[in-house]
């Protein structure tokens, strides 16, 4: 249809504006329902709802996507090296707008905390110019997913402080770290190598990246 066509298109500018509208508007309205008192209580200045909603597409909304982008492409390699272009990146655009909405649903709660809003906005906009790349797109999903990972436990631990869950913590982030420092070392040397345009905006993404990496 017209309306499918628009939002899930090649070009995810529709897509994420619509994820970015979604993602304000659920947490202007989530504050006003009947939710548990532990889903309000603040957790570095944020309520709980926002660490649970994030966890749980954490868990369950990105990996299955990245499976399913995945086993599109006939060959791992085509899928990580490959572009936006070659192949049906139905699912890998899914992973944005999924990314945007986490995004989005905080900036209404976080007005107070800078750092984080700078956070937010930067990752978004590295987002959009790393979509302009002409490769690389796989990893850059599987370094999205695997970072919202290792997020997954840090608001656990964030959550539930104490030893039963630093472990897990150290191993996750430890591991999806490094996962995302090797994905970003290939790209820069390809970028190099064969002298691709890398955009400010990729430059943007490898920042946050870091910068997720050290909380």
């Amino acid at each position: 249809s017209a309306v499918y066509e628009f939002i899930f298109n090649q070009d995810i500018s529709p897509g994420i504006f619509i994820s970015f509208f979604i993602g304000i508007t659920f947490s202007a309205i989530i504050p006003k329902l009947p939710l548990p008192k532990f889903m309000f209580d603040l957790t570095d200045d944020l309520p709980g709802w926002s660490f649970y909603v994030s966890m749980f597409f954490q868990l369950i909304g990105y990996p299955p996507l990245l499976y399913l982008s995945w086993s599109k492409v006939s060959t791992t390699r085509e899928w990580y090296e490959g572009d936006w272009y070659a192949v049906d990146r139905f699912y890998d655009r899914m992973i944005f707008y999924l990314m945007t909405f986490q995004l989005s649903k905080d900036l209404y709660v976080i007005r107070r905390i800078p750092m984080l809003i700078a956070h937010h906005i930067l990752c978004q906009f590295g987002l959009f110019f790393f979509y302009q790349q002409p490769f690389g797109a796989g990893c850059l999903v599987s370094g999205v997913s695997a970072l919202e990972l290792g997020s997954f436990f840090y608001n656990l631990e964030l959550l539930f402080p104490g030893k039963k869950y630093l472990m897990p913590y150290v191993i996750a982030i430890t591991v999806s770290g490094a996962y995302v420092l090797a994905g970003l070392g290939w790209w820069g040397y390809v970028a190099l190598v064969y002298r691709t345009n890398v955009s400010v905006g990729a430059v943007t993404f490898m920042i946050t990246s870091g910068y997720t990496l050290t909380i």
